[in-house]
């Protein structure tokens, strides 16, 4: 990721500034200054942008606290918003994919929590009975390996097919 630190700490800065208690641009300056190294201050902003409800601003704060246990508390946090919006019946199916959508690859891959690829390829499903294309393609990743799920080649294939009918690339 090509990405000029100070360029993306200043226009953060800005945007926070002009749009105060925005968790997407807390989160981003959070990211920003993560790039340049300030790992204490991005820990800051990803809290402030976590405790405005910004699921993923809780998970990246699990990945970036050296404490176990602090990273484990605060990845759960970031599970918990994202089955809430996932489940939600106001949210966009959009938005509510997408939550899935992370959740299903939390739970494969996180190192703060218990992986479980059950119910990460249950939600990785919801998320692609939307027709959310990145699900449908990891959704057939998962079928045709076995994860989750009984290895079912049939399955996976026409999972790539719709992915690509709703516009995945690169698969």
């Amino acid at each position: 990721e090509k990405l000029n630190p100070d360029a993306a700490i200043a226009a953060c800065l800005t945007a926070r500034k002009t749009y105060p208690g925005t968790s997407r641009f807390i989160y981003q300056h959070g990211r920003a200054l993560l790039k340049a190294g300030d790992e204490a201050g991005a820990r800051i902003a990803f809290k402030q942008a976590g405790a405005l409800n910004h699921a993923q601003a809780w998970l990246s704060l699990g990945q970036e606290t050296p404490d176990p246990k602090a990273a484990a508390r605060h990845t759960q946090r970031g599970r918990k918003f994202l089955e809430e919006l996932a489940r939600s019946k106001d949210a966009p199916t959009i938005q509510a994919a997408r939550a899935a959508h992370m959740l299903g690859l939390l739970l494969l891959t996180s190192k703060a929590i218990p992986q479980n690829p059950r119910i990460a390829y249950r939600w990785i499903r919801r998320a692609a009975k939307a027709d959310y294309a990145p699900a449908l393609a990891d959704l057939a990743r998962l079928q045709h390996r076995g994860v989750g799920t009984k290895a079912n080649p049939y399955a996976a294939e026409k999972s790539y097919r719709k992915a690509i009918a709703v516009g995945q690339t690169g698969l």
